[in-house]
């Protein structure tokens, strides 16, 4: 078995380094993987796609859905939609419809419902659905159940194209196969990948120069972050630290696993074989890890937002509120909340996620298992050469034609364009973190660090883990029975 694992990872490896050989030199996070820059239509690519079409066949997506969310349609688009970003989606999906001859359609499926349809449909050999575009969270339950389809296995899929998430191929692939992958088609994922954002009224008033700068000059770490916080937290006089005051960074339970990603900690790594690992068990994770800890309880200049959920305000109000009121220089979250600061009167920037330190290689950036989707084939699925066709097809559309209208979502401000903040969601999603370990919550230890501040584990990392270390090695390897041996 340990020799066919490592032949398909080496031809992984091969695909992805060609890949890399191959991405832009030009700008921040150049030859990193995965990155989603926006081509010129001189230097556009297309897929290698066979001349077919499909005699009108139905095709069929599934996707989830969270009732009262509002999270953004990643498939499902009306023509009536005047939202720049649905006419997009809108858009390709009848171009791709039109060129290969068939009719797309999406059904929204609550968390459960979904769930309960591709176990069903593993169970019973239904063909209804060719794709699924699960959340993140629930993947943990329907990859070691069975039901997935090796993604390598779509013929005409290229996992080396700029519109595949080269990072999820090679994080997410599992003894030299691939279950769940990213792509251009979504955009939720995107939209739940962590990021900075920076209040730039505060940076003005505070004085505090040019923060993009930082990143081009490699100055951009944690401690420089300090640094500027510090220098931006000023309490109001009434001698009462609290969400009246200014602070220099605020964020919720989230900071902790966003900062380990973003310093280079993982909560499971890779071996030789592709195979998952523990992540606590290595120096420099504990050392980041510490590193967060400290940090989310230091109240001389960060403000720890589920401090006010006892008051009867949700911490997202609290965020919202602190923001866009001045009060705060930098807030760590996923991207989405960006889409939240409309009514702001001041302009806000974005930024990576600062390096632990300057001899960090490459950033890193979460992605949400909450808020993001990936996509899946289930075994089921008979038509493989037709839904490779579909897939590589919409996801090479998409980069040219949809991404660039959801990138103006976050760098339009008020009545101008922050090109600065283009080159950093460019950096921000070619440095994107898959870590197998807060995906599949290897004996659950990932929520023990994220409640580190309220569940009274201790502060000191490496003792908390050690009261862990037997039930996450006891999950990975449960893990690689389930989707490795008996798959």
């Amino acid at each position: 078995m340990k020799k066919t694992i490592a032949l398909a990872l080496a031809v992984v490896l091969t695909a992805l380094a060609v890949f890399a050989g191959c991405t832009s030199g030009n700008g921040p996070g150049s030859g990193t993987r995965g990155t989603f820059e926006q081509d010129t239509d001189e230097t556009r690519l297309y897929p290698d796609l066979p001349d077919v079409t499909f005699s009108g066949a139905d095709v069929k997506f599934a996707e989830f859905e969270i009732a009262g969310w509002g999270l953004i349609f990643d498939l499902t688009a009306e023509a009536e939609d005047d939202n720049r970003v649905s006419k997009a989606i809108y858009n390709r999906n009848q171009k791709i419809m039109a060129q290969y001859d068939f009719n797309l359609t999406t059904d929204l499926l609550e968390l459960d419902k979904i769930r309960a349809v591709y176990e069903e449909t593993a169970m019973t050999g239904d063909s209804e659905y060719d794709v699924f575009f699960v959340r993140g969270h629930e993947m943990r339950f329907i990859l070691p159940a069975g039901l997935c389809l090796d993604l390598f296995q779509l013929p005409e899929c290229d996992f080396t194209k700029p519109w595949w998430d080269a990072n999820s191929v090679e994080q997410f692939s599992v003894g030299g196969k691939l279950y769940l992958a990213e792509s251009d088609i979504t955009l939720r994922d995107k939209n739940g990948t962590a990021c900075l954002f920076f209040n730039k009224q505060v940076q003005e008033d505070r004085q505090i120069g040019d923060i993009y700068s930082l990143v081009q000059t490699n100055e951009w770490t944690w401690d420089k972050m300090i640094q500027l916080a510090k220098k931006a937290t000023f309490e109001n006089g009434d001698s009462v630290w609290d969400e009246y005051d200014n602070y220099g960074l605020i964020a919720d339970d989230d900071l902790t696993y966003m900062m380990l990603h973003a310093g280079g900690g993982r909560y499971a790594t890779k071996d030789e074989n592709d195979l998952p690992v523990p992540g606590f068990t290595d120096k420099h994770t504990l050392e980041v890890a510490q590193s967060v800890i400290d940090l989310i309880f230091n109240e001389e200049y960060f403000f720890h937002l589920q401090r006010r959920k006892n008051n009867g305000v949700g911490e997202d109000g609290v965020a919202h509120d602190m923001f866009t009121s001045d009060q705060a220089l930098f807030y760590i979250d996923a991207l989405f909340r960006g889409q939240g600061f409309n009514d702001m009167n001041s302009d806000f920037g974005i930024m990576p996620i600062p390096k632990y330190d300057e001899t960090q290689k490459e950033y890193g950036h979460s992605v949400s298992i909450h808020f993001s989707n990936t996509l899946s084939v289930p075994k089921t699925n008979l038509e493989l050469e037709r839904t490779s066709v579909i897939l590589e097809a919409l996801a090479a559309e998409s980069k040219y034609t949809v991404i660039p209208e959801f990138y103006d979502v976050y760098v339009k401000t008020r009545n101008t364009r922050d090109e600065e903040a283009k080159a950093m969601l460019d950096l921000i999603f070619s440095t994107r973190v898959y870590d197998l370990g807060e995906f599949f919550q290897f004996g659950a230890f990932n929520s023990i660090f994220l409640r580190i501040r309220t569940n009274r584990a201790g502060r000191n990392i490496a003792t908390v883990y050690q009261r862990f270390e037997s039930k996450v090695n006891q999950a990975i390897d449960k893990f690689i029975n389930e989707v490795v041996d008996r798959q």
